[in-house]
């Protein structure tokens, strides 16, 4: 981690340096120290356990603890996780990040999908009056001598466009 060897001559002085925070440290030794007994008491091996542990740099290290009870002394193996748990960091990172993309557009299709929805009602509601007023103009263009029901058709038809325009603004 960093230290000079003159530097950890005990356990407890392995810790302080490791944990300089002296509540995680406690917490650190009392869960080892607790697995290390267990373990004794039940001539078992010590569980794996996985802790942060600060190098001499001041970085902050996933250090993986593995402890074999060999003859009343602890052997302990620690491996570095740190390049593994950034990976995983980044990974989690990335997927949130597509997770993001992916509900935006899902928000922009169904925004477009409402939109096509509505204008389709719109022209549902609009065809038929639109198609009388193109038939009336056509029936007022062949009569030629009466206007007049043909341009109160259309009138009447115009203000039912005009309705459904105004309940779809609504």
């Amino acid at each position: 981690f960093g230290y000079a060897r003159e530097e950890l001559t005990s356990v407890d002085e392995f810790a302080r340096r490791v944990y300089p925070d002296e509540k995680y440290r406690s917490f650190v030794m009392e869960r080892w120290r607790g697995e290390v007994a267990r373990a004794h008491r039940q001539q078992d091996r010590p569980r794996t356990m996985e802790f942060t542990v600060q190098a001499a740099d001041h970085r902050l290290l996933h250090i993986l603890f593995s402890t074999i009870i060999l003859d009343e002394q602890l052997l302990v193996a620690m491996v570095d996780l740190t390049p593994l748990r950034e990976s995983e960091r980044k990974l989690l990172h990335a997927a949130q990040r597509e997770v993001q993309v992916a509900n935006r557009h899902q928000h922009q299709l169904q925004a477009k999908l409402k939109s096509s929805l509505a204008a389709s009602a719109v022209a549902h509601e609009i065809n038929p009056p639109l198609s009388s007023i193109l038939l009336q103009c056509k029936l007022a263009l062949q009569r030629g001598e009466d206007y007049r029901p043909a341009l109160e058709a259309i009138s009447s038809e115009a203000d039912g466009v005009i309705k459904t325009i105004e309940k779809m603004r609504a």
